[in-house]
């Protein structure tokens, strides 16, 4: 899912009108809107129920270059990508669990749902994106990577 942002900015310079013609790249995460579930029991039959076919989601294991900061991986995915994160629902509190839904004028929403699992010790972590939309999934998946810090 690629979207783009297409736009005119018109400046004057010297005396001369000038039009600068922009398309700018959208990120998948500007459709995210918060889900928010209200229980834990809500989240793992939402988890449950959303289909993945022909696509079952992927899980995705990478190091990062520096220590994990789950307090400041918990602001990224609330305020860069738009996810309601819910704290309790894994009993690690170094994981994270998130939910979103994909909106969009021309389609009803798409749950989006992730999981990440931290690894303090090794630096690493396990990311999960569930979504009914292949596209969707395989557009978050990078993108999410990018937000907690992998380059």
């Amino acid at each position: 899912i690629n979207a783009e942002y297409m736009g005119d900015i018109t400046y004057e310079h010297e005396g001369r009108k000038h039009i600068l013609h922009l398309k700018l790249p959208v990120g998948t995460v500007r459709f995210i809107e918060p889900l928010r579930l209200a229980t834990n029991e809500q989240f793992f039959s939402t988890w449950r129920s959303t289909s993945c076919q022909p696509n079952p989601p992927e899980s995705v294991v990478f190091r990062l270059p520096a220590a994990i900061d789950v307090a400041g991986n918990q602001q990224r995915l609330i305020a860069g990508c738009r996810m309601h994160v819910m704290r309790g629902v894994d009993s690690n509190n170094d994981n994270l669990v998130g939910c979103g839904n994909w909106v969009s004028k021309s389609q009803p929403p798409v749950t989006v749902l992730i999981n990440i699992e931290s690894n303090l010790a090794a630096q690493a972590v396990r990311l999960t994106v569930k979504t009914p939309n292949a596209e969707l999934q395989k557009s978050m998946q990078p993108l999410l990577k990018q937000v907690l810090g992998d380059k």
